[in-house]
């Protein structure tokens, strides 16, 4: 009987990833840190598609209601650092 490979998650790309939380409703957005800066979170797979198309190395921040948009800290386990102020609802 044939086995099936279970991918690691360590093996998973930045894109996978974003398009798994943006599958569930969380809104993505590459980490952008140099200008143009991160664009506006989504949860659509086609936008998030092209945006790790344009920039295939990026991380994934994450939209934290009220906070904005966060990315993982390099420096702590599980810590997020912010990209940007919060936006106005």
């Amino acid at each position: 009987m044939k086995t099936k490979h279970k991918r690691k998650t360590s093996d998973r790309s930045q894109l996978d990833l974003a398009l798994e939380l943006a599958r569930v409703g969380v809104r993505v957005a590459p980490a952008l840190l140099a200008p143009p800066g991160p664009p506006v979170a989504t949860d659509n797979a086609g936008q998030v598609r092209a945006w790790w198309k344009r920039w295939p190395d990026a991380k994934v921040a994450i939209e934290v209601p009220g906070i904005g948009l966060m990315m993982p800290d390099p420096h702590t386990e599980g810590g997020l650092l912010p990209l940007e102020q919060p936006r106005p609802n």
